[in-house]
């Protein structure tokens, strides 16, 4: 009897307006993935959505979750999340956004990452930082060449 293949891997992707810039590519990088990024959403929201899904066995056997760009992120809300998946591959990326949340928030990310072994870190901030052409003047949004390195660092850290 030959073993069962392996459950087809599932997308689910949720993040803020900076994601919201890559919609149209990330769709069509995955297929069939559940994509879900709005201007102005703040890390708690992310959670309820994640929590939601996660309820009703909708949430992917890979998350990709973009938070923090927006306002802080509060610790132990992102730990019950990230415990609340499982051992599904989690890609959490890093902020990169010119206020004072910027560094706190990817302390907090970073040890996430850390505490949680199913959840890889992208460093979105350093990616950005050193390519600001990829960014629109107010240093946060995608243009249209970022959208693909954005992309392409997600797809990276799914494997």
């Amino acid at each position: 009897m030959s073993p069962a293949a392996p459950a087809p891997r599932t997308y689910t992707i949720i993040g803020d307006s900076v994601m919201r810039g890559a919609l149209d590519v990330l769709k069509a990088a995955l297929p069939g993935a559940d994509v879900d990024a709005k201007e102005g959403r703040q890390a708690s929201v992310a959670f309820d959505i994640v929590n939601a899904l996660a309820g009703s066995d909708h949430l992917g056997s890979d998350v990709v979750l973009h938070i923090g760009t927006n306002g802080t992120i509060q610790p132990s809300a992102l730990d019950a999340v990230l415990a609340r998946m499982g051992s599904r591959r989690v890609v959490l990326l890093s902020v990169h956004v010119p206020h004072p949340w910027q560094d706190l928030n990817n302390r907090i990310l970073t040890e996430a990452a850390h505490n949680h072994p199913n959840v890889h870190l992208v460093d979105w901030d350093a990616a950005a930082s050193a390519h600001p052409e990829w960014l629109w003047p107010d240093g946060i949004h995608l243009r249209p060449g970022g959208t693909t390195a954005y992309r392409d660092l997600i797809l990276a850290a799914l494997g």
